[in-house]
């Protein structure tokens, strides 16, 4: 596993540009059986209001309905993600820190979306 670890962070160093690391993404993702997968680049919090970047194989209309949307600032993923030192899965995150009726709601919608 560390091998393929290693080979997945010097592949995504060497990327020359977004496309490129999104095929290095793809690839790692699907050697560890995940079918999605997504990356987002968090702001510091003095550029809230910065759209955030997202890399993954969701449907582009999602993705960008997220944006628009302003997701982002409710995603208990994005918000809770990031204070985790250990790996762990969304359903497992959002039981620990418990969701609010906005994001119950962007969860149905993302399942809704497809």
């Amino acid at each position: 596993m560390l091998n393929g670890l290693e080979d997945f962070i010097t592949r995504a160093h060497s990327a020359q540009d977004l496309d490129e690391l999104c095929i290095i993404f793809e690839k790692a993702m699907a050697q560890f059986g995940f079918e999605r997968w997504a990356y987002q680049v968090l702001s510091a919090a003095h550029e809230k209001d910065r759209a955030p970047v997202i890399l993954s194989n969701y449907p582009s209309d999602w993705v960008a309905h997220y944006i628009e949307q302003q997701y982002n600032r409710i995603d208990p993923i994005v918000l809770a993600g990031p204070k985790e030192v250990d790996p762990f899965t969304w359903a497992h995150l959002c039981d620990k820190v418990g969701l609010n009726k906005k994001q119950s709601d962007f969860f149905g919608e993302a399942r809704d979306f497809g």
